[in-house]
């Protein structure tokens, strides 16, 4: 294995490792299973590191427990071995989106685009991606584009944001009410995003308590500082969690970032593959180390 190949492969490995033990999932949450595939699988790609198909699967199941950044070593290592697999650039292009890097997931779409997937297996995230370098008319584009497909509810979540990120209330509200018609509670918070992004910074706070009793109260200071973000930094808060940290948010005794990313629990996020905003405590070098070789069945003294 070539030197960055074998960096590719740690990266994701160790990086899978430590969303595995930074946090442990509630008993009986839709996480825990994926959890544990994900152990199982990161366990087969140490003893088959060069087996693409895996690393695919692997990579995907990172993206959908919200670690983009074990994807992205997943990912980036069948693209390494097997350059020409429209999967592996797909998969990457949706992992930069997660990641908040639009222009190099542009790159990876058309890669993608160009070895045989059809576009619309990537619609909603190619217009996530535009809505979050600002383009929120080629976004809304896309997203129409995706409404009769088998993303078609993950898109009209997605356009309804971006509608009012571009000033348009009211489309946003009657994209969501098919949705809302349903019972489909992403939408039901998204509706109350809506009215933070419309200036109804009160109406958001207790829609939201209405969820989830007393999660709307402790978000008010970042509904309220999204007045401050350009359209592409609301589309990057709004879907991905990520808050430019140049933009102060009003002092809060409570837990201002962890109260939005759990809005309320058990529903997800309108970014089906972002990570968390507040991502558990980082290995130390030598922690990494060690876990990297125990992936590898090899154990370092201590």
């Amino acid at each position: 294995m070539d030197p960055k190949a074998s960096r590719l492969l740690a990266l994701g490995l160790t990086a899978a490792l430590t969303s595995l033990l930074a946090a442990a999932p509630a008993a009986g949450s839709a996480t825990q299973p994926l959890s544990q595939l994900m152990a199982r699988q990161v366990a087969a790609v140490a003893k088959k590191p060069a087996d693409v198909p895996l690393l695919i699967a692997t990579g995907r199941t990172a993206l959908k427990i919200g670690d983009a950044h074990a994807a992205a070593g997943f990912f980036g290592r069948a693209r390494e071995l097997a350059p020409d697999n429209a999967a592996a650039h797909l998969g990457m292009a949706s992992t930069l989106v997660a990641l908040n890097r639009p222009d190099a997931a542009f790159a990876e779409f058309a890669r993608a685009r160009d070895l045989g997937t059809s576009p619309g297996a990537f619609a909603a995230d190619l217009g996530l991606a535009y809505d979050l370098a600002g383009d929120q008319a080629k976004a809304q584009a896309v997203y129409r584009s995706a409404l009769g497909g088998p993303s078609g509810a993950e898109a009209r979540r997605r356009l309804a944001l971006s509608l009012a990120i571009s000033g348009d209330p009211t489309g946003a509200d009657a994209m969501l009410q098919p949705l809302i018609t349903a019972g489909d509670a992403a939408a039901l918070r998204n509706r109350a995003f809506v009215l933070a992004l419309a200036g109804d910074v009160a109406g958001s706070t207790a829609a939201l308590n209405q969820l989830a009793p007393g999660k709307g109260s402790a978000a008010e200071p970042f509904l309220r500082a999204l007045a401050a973000l350009s359209a592409g930094e609301k589309a990057a808060a709004l879907n991905l969690g990520i808050f430019p940290s140049a933009v102060p948010i009003a002092a809060t005794d409570q837990d201002v970032e962890g109260a939005f990313v759990d809005v309320f629990p058990g529903v997800p996020r309108p970014m089906e593959y972002g990570g968390h905003l507040k991502p558990g405590r980082a290995m130390t070098p030598d922690e990494q180390r060690k876990a990297s070789l125990s992936l590898y069945g090899v154990f370092a003294e201590p």
